[in-house]
């Protein structure tokens, strides 16, 4: 309840994306490509590039972060090619949304197009995972996965357009907040879709 509903993106983080963005088509493929935003001992932040990953996954360089840094966010971009019909807007995948349950940061950012969405952990998501035990926390990343899995693929529409739904009630479901927006604003999105997902 505390969330805000509006925050914008340091400009290192916006420049950083913009840029990860702008690699994410070499000769014309889809790569994911990201990195980290820490923070430095003086208080200023700091965009730390990582290795392009493959045309669905990028691996967060979290061995970048020098021990006086501290992690702030992370982000990584979802590019399609001509041959998977050129969508942007695309915002967070299962996997992506399963990944808090293991993530040190609190927030993630995708950029697809001009399109920008953010995830963030909230204190009720830090008890579910909690209350799950270290030996339990792969199989609530997996249930996160399944469950947007199931909302995904019983929407219509296109690719974009489910994965939006998806997020939507997933995050809902699993107390993450879900952020979209663009030019480095991100708005609380107010997940009103996910009633009627929510027990399926």
């Amino acid at each position: 309840m505390n969330a805000p509903s509006q925050f914008a993106l340091p400009q290192e983080m916006t420049q950083g994306m913009q840029t990860a963005w702008n690699q994410s088509f070499p000769i014309g493929e889809s790569r994911e490509q990201g990195g980290l935003l820490v923070r430095n001992r003086d208080g200023s932040l700091k965009w730390l590039p990582g290795q392009a990953g493959s045309s669905s996954q990028f691996s967060p360089n979290y061995d970048d972060a020098n021990p006086h840094q501290s992690l702030v966010a992370v982000g990584h971009t979802h590019p399609y090619s001509y041959r998977e019909h050129n969508l942007t807007n695309v915002p967070f995948s299962g996997d992506d949304l399963a990944q808090h349950v293991f993530e040190q940061q609190r927030l993630s950012i995708v950029q697809s197009g001009q399109g920008l969405f953010g995830s963030a952990r909230t204190l009720e998501f830090d008890a579910l995972v909690k209350a799950r035990g270290q030996a339990g926390e792969e199989a609530l990343a997996d249930e996160i996965r399944e469950f947007w899995k199931g909302a995904f693929f019983s929407q219509p529409g296109d690719s974009r357009e489910r994965a939006e739904v998806a997020t939507r009630v997933t995050s809902e479901r699993y107390h993450l907040l879900y952020y979209a927006g663009k030019q480095g604003i991100l708005n609380r999105v107010v997940p009103e879709l996910a009633a009627k997902h929510r027990d399926k």
